[in-house]
């Protein structure tokens, strides 16, 4: 093998490399912008901060936007090592949930993290982003709206 041709592999294991870590980051969002992009879908949205999570002091502000189909939630926590530990154990939820066919993606950055899995017939996604989460367990045929919704929303 020539010497150029070594050095091109190199390069291009290098690249891939760069670019599947992940070494990028993410824009952390606030519940204003996931009630507002909500409001975009035609999705109700609940405050269930108060309802659900009154007594969690870790728990700043958390929103669920949902249509007779499918739901999302969104959450702000005290701190990003709150909403780390919240990320891994919602993943390690995730894949207990796998069936025998399935498949994920895991992506982590400078300030996020997230996971994805399509295993019988549910889609599941969770991302991490400094101290917020978006978190979605969904049928398997509503996975494009929760993908659309998820990608405009920058998460």
């Amino acid at each position: 093998m020539s010497k150029f041709k070594k050095i091109g592999i190199i390069l291009t294991v290098v690249v891939l490399t760069f670019l599947l870590t992940g070494c990028g980051s993410k824009k952390v969002k606030t519940t204003k912008d996931f009630t507002a992009l909500a409001n975009s879908y035609n999705l109700s949205t609940q405050n269930v901060k108060e309802s659900q999570y009154a007594s969690d002091d870790s728990i700043k502000e958390g929103y669920v936007a949902y249509n007779n189909n499918w739901q999302i939630e969104f959450y702000v926590l005290d701190s990003v090592k709150t909403a780390s530990s919240n990320f891994d154990t919602n993943v390690e939820i995730f894949k207990g949930s796998k069936g025998s066919t399935s498949s994920y993606v895991e992506l982590e950055g400078k300030n996020y993290n997230s996971y994805n899995l399509i295993s019988n017939g549910q889609y599941m996604y969770i991302c991490r982003v400094d101290n917020t989460f978006i978190y979605a367990n969904v049928s398997e045929e509503y996975k494009d709206d929760v993908k659309s919704f998820i990608k405009e929303f920058g998460y």
